[in-house]
């Protein structure tokens, strides 16, 4: 399903982005399968183990392994575009991160094409998907973290009264269901990045499978979905100072 939503912005301040599957029954993640996972795809060379377990989105009691000497999760690096895979027993993802050395963003077909590579090379039977979720992460510097902020970043249909005057915004979180099948999930808080103070914005969307559908499509639907919310969540000055331009074509966007 080609996605039909593009969003060009030339400066948005992105610092990560991520697409995952969660799985309700555990797949096979011990060292031997992340190897072999490994060899199968070219455009990764080197497997680490990751500095924290993530909890696989939508599923309320993973059954993690953890154990002295059975690591509970691998992560596959080296891609020439800053890709990361991780691979847990019940969780894919493919993510970016933004570093003083990484690439530009790749977007978001690059990210959809490791975790296609990611989910083929895991060894059959591959337990179907449950959850699909695409996750952005924004970091927006700022000495004036309050209702200034929040007047000059956010749509009017975005902002909250109770910040009318506050000098500082410590964080607030929004979730709501879009759709029939869509979760949506808003998150601005106050954070440090790299000595800056500023305002890290999540955006977020997920879907839980249901049998029949293909876990592909329906994350394009949601990264469709993801992206008319932030189109509609940020205000014009946001817009100008990223540089957005009108959405055209049908390429996969930058968001």
């Amino acid at each position: 399903m080609p996605s039909s939503t593009s969003l060009e912005f030339d400066k948005l301040p992105l610092v990560e982005a991520a697409v995952r599957f969660s799985f309700d029954k555990s797949l096979q993640a011990d060292f031997r399968t992340a190897r072999a996972v490994l060899d199968k795809l070219p455009k990764f060379n080197n497997l680490d183990l990751p500095s924290q377990i993530e909890l696989p989105p939508g599923i309320q009691q993973p059954a993690l392994v953890v154990g002295p000497n059975v690591p509970s999760a691998f992560s596959l690096t080296g891609h020439e575009e800053g890709i990361t895979l991780t691979l847990q027993p019940q969780l894919l993802a493919a993510r970016w991160q933004r570093t003083r050395d990484s690439a530009d963003y790749p977007r978001y077909g690059a990210l959809r094409e490791s975790l296609n590579d990611l989910f083929k090379a895991m060894p059959e039977p591959t337990a179907p998907v449950a959850v699909v979720n695409i996750v952005y992460v924004n970091f927006i510097p700022t000495k004036d973290p309050g209702s200034r902020f929040i007047e000059k970043y956010f749509a009017d249909i975005a902002q909250v009264g109770l910040f009318k005057s506050a000098p500082k915004v410590q964080q607030f979180t929004a979730a709501w269901r879009a759709s029939a099948t869509i979760d949506l999930r808003v998150d601005l808080r106050h954070a440090t990045r790299n000595s800056a103070d500023g305002q890290r914005l999540l955006t977020a969307a997920g879907s839980r499978i249901q049998p029949g559908d293909n876990a592909f499509s329906r994350l394009d639907e949601v990264h469709d979905e993801l992206q008319r919310c932030f189109l509609e969540l940020i205000s014009d000055d946001a817009k100008a100072e990223w540089s957005y331009s009108e959405p055209h074509g049908k390429e996969r966007a930058n968001e």
